[in-house]
């Protein structure tokens, strides 16, 4: 846990660039710079960890150790095999950060940070970006597939990235600039989980007549109200479903493009960053994230969503009550049958 942090600052220049009053630039050395132990240093923090830990165990593996006697106490033993193994990857980062002062990035946090991570915030904060995204998730969902770990793995660290700037702009007094960001999926697209499916909960309370979605229904709304939403995607089931994938997809990309047009059009108030865990039940999230003003958002998302999902939802019901009488005529013919024999 100490070894990633450590090359973590070793990577970056101890020196930092001051201007005086009079207009002239004075370096003083000897202090860890704070320009990147924030969102634009955590590219570089991501990839020194699994750089770090991945050739820790690959040098313990190799058995480049220092081993003791059985009679040394297990952590003095622990203490010493952790030696050369930590030397060698310090000796490489330090070459690392040597090689890169040579070069005009001067640090390696520069190089990430203009050539990938600038780039790929760009990309993520856009409404084009998160209506793929979240297409994407719903579509890996409706074939089984974890789709908020599949896409969160590449798109999560760019959304927390702007959260981040948001509540440094925040904690400085500005205004926070990125309408996209990590709570603006947690908080106005998730109501009841990926597909904002509690207001598919809401219309099958309100209009499903079929015992087997009544059954689903009633058994999924517990979770749903923490936004977990298993239940309703293998229940109903949404999972290889071709009728309830439809709204499933299209209703994370229309609560998209409502939330970001009231931010930018300011009816709504831009998130600031602050961290609400994506289990907090809807209307409370919004209320702590942005006021009354992000509750009647939320309610409005709702709405939306309950009018996609309701002529969806009398399908599958119709389906299910078709069957149910296919089912009983075909019991009733076999008791007439059997009765004759």
């Amino acid at each position: 846990m100490i070894l990633p942090v450590i090359t973590f600052l070793l990577l970056n220049n101890f020196f930092i660039t001051l201007t005086t009053d009079s207009g002239e630039a004075v370096t003083s050395g000897g202090v860890i710079p704070m320009d990147y132990l924030g969102a634009a240093g955590l590219f570089v923090a991501m990839i020194v960890t699994i750089f770090t830990v991945e050739a820790y165990r690959w040098i313990k593996n190799k058995g480049w150790v220092i081993k003791m006697p059985d009679s040394v106490p297990p952590a003095v033993s622990r203490s010493f095999s952790s030696l050369i193994p930590a030397a060698i990857i310090l000796t490489v980062v330090f070459i690392v950060k040597v090689l890169f002062e040579a070069t005009p990035y001067e640090t390696i946090f520069n190089l990430i940070y203009q050539c990938l991570q600038q780039p790929l915030y760009a990309l993520g904060n856009s409404l084009p970006s998160q209506m793929i995204s979240e297409a994407l998730i719903s579509l890996l969902w409706c074939f089984g597939i974890h789709g908020d770990t599949v896409v969160s793995s590449v798109m999560g660290p760019i959304w927390r990235g702007l959260s981040a700037e948001n509540l440094a702009l925040v904690s400085s007094g500005l205004d926070p600039a990125n309408i996209i960001c990590q709570q603006f999926r947690d908080v106005y697209l998730i109501a009841g989980g990926t597909g904002a499916t509690f207001s598919l909960l809401v219309c099958i309370w309100m209009s499903a007549k079929s015992p087997e979605l009544k059954t689903v229904a009633k058994l999924a709304g517990p979770a749903a109200i923490f936004n977990i939403n298993e239940p309703v995607i293998f229940g109903i089931p949404i999972v290889l479903n071709p009728i309830m994938m439809i709204p499933f997809i299209i209703v994370p990309v229309v609560l998209c493009v409502t939330t970001y047009i009231a931010m930018s059009l300011g009816l709504v108030p831009l998130l600031t960053g602050i961290e609400i865990p994506w289990t907090t039940p809807v209307f409370i999230s919004g209320w702590l994230a942005g006021g009354w003003r992000a509750v009647i958002l939320q309610i409005i998302n709702f709405i939306i969503a309950i009018i996609i999902y309701f002529p969806f939802v009398k399908a599958v019901d119709k389906q299910f009550l078709d069957n149910a009488k296919k089912n009983e005529l075909v019991n009733k013919e076999v008791i007439y049958e059997d009765s004759c024999l």
